[in-house]
């Protein structure tokens, strides 16, 4: 990155110009990105003070909100359901990416992040700067595609088109090559989770079709912004009698007879 750029970060970061008047180029549940027509193509990651809080300590809202569940839905909670606890902090986004690319998995060119202080809550609290990918997501392919006999992509929506193009060439079909992509997502999916056990939302939406290999005709993916996931088990639980178990209930508010009759 030039010396150049590298002010018009600091210009962003402290205030002098604002990101938001760059082109979006999306918006999720904490961040928006914006592209910047420095460093061959960069992108911005926002978050502001209020979503930063939540992003941060998104693992421990999960347990908060799984606490809740089980007081207010008690009797279904206490079959033994799966518990899920997401992080989606900077530190776990970092130490994912790093994961990724040590196993051979195609990441982003990741620049570096900055983090204001005492933010208040509508100012941008954290930028992350990182390469901009200038290809399609596999949800994006398959949003603008036909997907019933003659399966066809719509050249004329989908986004980076003249790269699909390319690629369709190698193909006698759109069917083949949309076949072949979503083999590619699968077995991504599949060694993408059994590598790195706690990565999650693995999902098209989250995926690029960042590379294509004419030889193997493979595709390779690419996931930008990886979260951790944990998912567990509750304990079923257990009673010594069925007086207990009946007494349990009542003083949850569920109806003995009800409860009886279900189980």
């Amino acid at each position: 990155m030039s010396k150049s750029d590298r002010k018009s970060l600091q210009r962003y970061i402290e205030g002098e110009d604002d990101i938001r008047q760059a082109e979006l180029l999306g918006s999720g549940n904490f961040s928006n990105c914006y592209s910047l027509p420095i460093a061959n193509g960069l992108v911005v990651k926002t978050t502001n003070g209020t979503d930063f809080v939540g992003k941060e300590l998104s693992d421990v809202f999960s347990n908060v909100y799984d606490k809740l569940m089980q007081a207010s839905e008690i009797g279904r909670s206490i079959g033994g359901s799966k518990k899920t606890v997401q992080s989606i902090d900077l530190k776990t986004t970092l130490k994912m990416l790093t994961a990724l690319r040590k196993h051979g998995f195609a990441t982003p060119t990741f620049y570096g992040f900055s983090v204001k202080a005492n933010a208040s809550p509508d100012e941008i609290q954290e930028y992350q700067f990182m390469e901009r990918i200038n290809r399609p997501t596999l949800e994006q392919i398959f949003e603008n595609s036909h997907l019933e006999k003659p399966v066809e992509i719509n050249y004329q929506t989908v986004p980076h088109a003249d790269y699909l193009r390319q690629i369709r060439q190698h193909f006698e079909s759109d069917d083949e090559m949309l076949g072949t992509l979503v083999n590619d997502y699968y077995d991504f999916k599949k060694e993408a989770k059994r590598t790195i056990l706690d990565l999650g939302d693995v999902e098209m939406r989250n995926l690029f079709a960042y590379a294509f290999d004419p030889q193997t005709k493979k595709f390779t993916l690419m996931m930008i912004d990886p979260i951790r996931e944990q998912s567990f088990i509750r304990p079923i639980r257990t009673f010594s009698s069925h007086e207990e178990k009946v007494n349990y209930f009542k003083e949850r508010g569920i109806h003995p007879l009800k409860f009886i009759l279900k189980s």
